[in-house]
């Protein structure tokens, strides 16, 4: 039996009186996820550029983003091993930790003048380890800033890439990675939790220009074997390596809906690839396909690349995108689900 609960979670600067309807997923092709529960859909001004103020409205203040009362805008999502939920605000430089059920623990801000991290920008290279700590890659300063379970800062290091994706290795060391197309040679770097760049993996090859076109970067995901995978925009690829860096396997399939990308007025027009990967409690690899603004694909493989299952979801509203994704110990997994005027943060169960 599915239980549904809801989180005492805002997004935004202040509530409107409806939740919403919830979203119903499809079990039209393959196996549907399950809705467990979802957090109280709220408008978001922060991406309407609207002015803060102290004021009431509707008996609900509206407090400056100093009092961190609400999120601004999700960049990053993460689970411990404990289940607990980290998120990445993007919109106030601030990192919430919340429990299992969904109470916040703490909350902080890293922005210049609350921390001496000052962040600026985070573009999808946020990681959470099994043991609560916390990788940010700031993007505009080529930097990868560690947390303990508490956020306080342990590590500050600047890196050769502006990073993208980021994700634990077995031993505490990150492997991390950028958009193709800002740099030369391999696409994944791997450096100690002291900043000491050890290896580089990942070679360019003949289909490397395709990923590079597509302008989106590539995602990576370790394994509880400490095997590291990158999967690339376009086309359908993901490569598998051992925790030095070897190359163990290339997993690839055929989706029909999947285009390359295209130049139109000069401009490269990427449209659909994958957009997500993640590990799963099971040891299994999912994998995150976008085919249209309503159409999502969540393949799932064994980490020896054998394609076990298909979950589609193709019933929401148009304005509606996933970017970030994160699942805990029990195997629910969490979504950002973003609108034109707010986003949520949803949790599901996968039924098998």
């Amino acid at each position: 039996m599915i239980f549904r609960t809801t989180f005492v979670i805002l997004v935004g600067l202040f509530m409107v009186v409806s939740e919403g309807l919830p979203r119903q997923a499809s079990s039209k092709a393959g196996v549907p996820f399950m809705k467990a529960w979802k957090y109280p859909a709220i408008e978001n001004p922060y991406k309407k550029q609207a002015p803060v103020v102290v004021e009431e409205v509707n008996a609900c203040t509206i407090l400056p983003p100093e009092s961190l009362l609400y999120i601004g805008w999700v960049r990053g999502l993460g689970c411990d091993s404990n289940g607990n939920l980290y998120i990445w605000d993007d919109g106030y430089t601030a990192l919430w930790k919340l429990s299992p059920s969904g109470t916040v623990l703490w909350k902080n801000k890293y922005d210049s003048v609350h921390s001496n991290a000052q962040i600026r920008g985070v573009r999808g290279a946020f990681a959470v380890s099994p043991g609560g700590q916390v990788c940010i890659g700031d993007f505009p300063s080529q930097r990868l800033i560690l947390l303990d379970s508490s956020g306080t800062i342990t590590s500050n290091f600047k890196i050769a890439i502006k990073p993208a994706a980021v994700t634990f290795g077995k031993d505490g060391s990150l492997f991390v990675s950028g958009f193709g197309f800002m740099y030369q040679g391999p696409y994944v770097l791997e450096y100690s939790a002291q900043g000491v760049l050890m290896r580089r993996f990942c070679e360019r090859d003949s289909l490397s220009r395709l990923a590079d076109w597509s302008g989106n970067s590539g995602k990576l995901a370790t394994d509880s074997d400490g095997n590291v995978y990158y999967s690339f925009f376009y086309p359908y690829r993901i490569m598998k390596f051992s925790p030095n860096g070897d190359l163990v396997k290339t997993i690839t399939r055929t989706v029909a809906e999947l285009k390359p990308p295209s130049q139109v007025g000069g401009v490269m027009i990427a449209k659909t690839g994958i957009r997500g990967l993640l590990t799963l409690p099971d040891n299994t690899l999912a994998v995150q396909v976008f085919l249209d603004k309503t159409i999502w694909r969540y393949d799932i493989f064994s980490t020896n690349g054998e394609w076990l299952r298909q979950v589609s979801w193709s019933e929401l509203p148009d304005e509606f995108w996933f970017r970030y994704w994160a699942a805990d110990p029990r195997g629910n997994v969490y979504f950002d689900m973003s609108s034109k005027e707010w986003q949520e943060v949803v949790k599901y169960k996968i039924q098998k």
